[in-house]
C-alpha cells in the first residue's frame, strides 16, 4: 500500500505527543512493508527529502519556526498540492491544523480515500477552561477552523482516546467513521536503558509548560511533601511560557534546592530520569491521550494524575497508580508521600502499569490498528 500522511511537524521539528505518534505509526508501517510518504514543513536546515527509517520525508514550504507562525503554517500546508497531486497514492492520512485543507482537497480531485487523525478540539476545551492565552481574533480562528476540518467528509477518522471520540460525536460525526486508535511506546527503547543501583526520593514531570499542565499545583504540593521527605526532589522536564512563572514560584516557596527545571531534554536523559525516580505526576485538567503516561509505564513506574476523562483510559486508581481530583492539591500531595514512603506499593503497581503497555500499548499495535482503518477507507 502507497500511504501519503500530511503533517505540520515531523522530526527533527518536535511538539508534542502528536508529531512522535506520526513518526513511530509511519516507521511501523513501513517495517511492514509499505511505501510510506510524509509531507511536512520546513524544519530549519533539515532537508527537503530524506529518508528516515524507512519513511519518505518530504519537507515543503516555508520553514516554520513555532506552532505559532500561523500565516506560515497555513502557506506551507497548501504548498503541499503540488506533491500530493503529483505521487499516486492508495490512502492519504491527514493531520491537524492546516493540513486537511489542501489534503481534502487533492482527495476530492483525485477520489482518493482520506482518513483524518485527530486528538481533538484543543482551542475549545482551553476556552472552556478560560485558559487560552491566544489573541481573541486568533483564538477565535482556531476554533472555528478546528470545528471545520473536524467535520469534512472523510472516508473514516481516527481518535487518539474514546474521549476524543466522544468529542467528535458532541460536534455531530457519525459513530460509523470514528475509530479509536491508541498510541504506543517501543518497548525495547526503554528496556536498553539501564537500571539505576538505587531510586532516590524524586518524582517526575514530563510536559509542556502551560496553564492548564498544572505544574504550579504539582509545586505547591512539594512544599507539603518536603515536611515528611526533605529529599524530595522534583524533576521537571519540558519547557513552554509558564517556565519563567513557575521558576519564580519555585523560589518564592524555598524550593531551589527540591526542584530542577530541565527544560527539553534528549529521549536517552528522560528515560534515565523516569527510572531513577518514584513515580510520574500529570496534573494536568486537559490531555487528548497522554502519552507520557504509558512511557512512565514503560518503565514500571506508577503515575499520578488528575481525574480527567483520558487518564482513565490507563490508569486504574490505587492499582497502576492514582486518580486525583482535579485541583486538589492536598489530595495530591497525600498520593505522592503515599509513592514515596512505600517501596514495595510502588513496585507492585510499577509492574502493574509495564504489564497493561506490553498488552496494549506498543506502536506495533498503533501501526496495525491505522492500516486496519486504511483497508475499511479503501473499501
Amino acid at each position: 500500500m502507497k500511504i501519503g500522511i500530511t503533517a505540520e511537524i515531523f522530526p527533527p521539528a518536535w511538539e508534542g505527543g502528536r508529531s512522535l505518534r506520526i513518526y513511530e505509526t509511519a516507521k511501523a508501517m513501513a517495517s511492514f512493508g509499505h511505501e510510506v510518504h510524509v509531507y511536512c514543513h520546513k524544519f530549519k536546515k533539515a532537508p527537503t527529502y530524506e529518508v528516515m527509517e524507512g519513511v519518505n520525508v518530504h519537507r515543503i514550504g516555508l520553514n516554520v519556526p513555532s506552532i505559532t507562525s500561523y500565516y506560515r503554517r497555513m502557506v506551507s500546508s497548501f504548498l503541499f498540492l503540488q506533491l500530493l497531486f503529483k505521487e499516486k497514492h492508495d490512502v492519504l492520512n491527514t493531520n491537524t491544523l492546516f493540513p486537511p485543507l489542501s489534503t481534502s482537497f487533492v482527495s476530492k480531485c483525485k477520489h482518493n480515500p482520506i482518513v483524518f487523525t485527530t486528538d481533538g478540539l484543543l482551542l475549545p476545551r482551553l476556552k472552556k477552561l478560560s485558559l487560552t492565552e491566544k489573541s481573541w481574533l486568533t483564538r477565535e480562528f482556531t476554533i472555528r477552523l478546528e470545528k471545520f476540518i473536524s467535520k469534512i467528509d472523510y472516508d473514516a477518522i481516527i481518535a487518539v482516546s474514546n474521549y476524543v471520540k466522544q468529542e467528535m460525536m458532541d460536534l455531530g460525526v457519525s459513530e460509523d467513521k470514528l475509530h479509536v486508535v491508541y498510541s504506543g511506546v517501543d518497548l525495547a527503547k526503554y528496556d536498553a536503558v539501564k537500571e539505576p543501583e538505587k531510586e532516590d526520593e524524586s518524582i517526575v514531570y514530563i510536559g509542556n509548560l502551560l496553564p492548564h499542565k498544572g505544574v504550579s499545583d504539582l509545586i505547591y504540593a512539594l512544599k507539603s511533601i518536603k515536611q515528611d521527605f526533605p529529599n524530595a526532589l522534583l524533576n521537571i522536564i519540558g519547557s513552554g511560557p509558564m517556565m519563567k512563572t513557575l521558576k519564580m514560584q519555585t523560589n518564592e516557596l524555598g524550593l531551589e534546592d527540591n526542584v530542577v527545571f530541565h527544560g527539553r531534554v534528549p529521549d536517552l536523559t528522560k528515560m534515565k530520569l523516569l527510572k531513577a525516580s518514584r513515580c510520574l505526576v500529570l496534573p494536568s485538567i486537559m490531555e487528548s491521550f497522554g502519552l507520557v503516561i504509558l512511557e512512565a509505564m514503560a518503565c514500571a513506574k506508577p503515575v499520578i494524575a488528575y481525574d480527567i476523562p483520558a487518564a482513565r483510559e490507563t490508569i486504574s486508581d490505587g492499582c497502576n497508580g492514582f486518580l486525583v481530583p482535579q485541583k486538589d492539591v492536598n489530595c495530591l500531595s497525600k498520593k505522592i508521600s503515599e509513592i514515596l514512603s512505600n517501596k514495595s506499593k510502588t513496585k507492585k503497581m510499577g509492574r502493574n502499569g509495564r504489564n497493561l503497555v506490553e498488552e496494549e500499548f506498543t506502536w506495533k499495535k498503533t501501526a496495525e490498528k491505522t492500516l486496519a482503518v486504511y483497508k475499511k477507507a479503501l473499501n
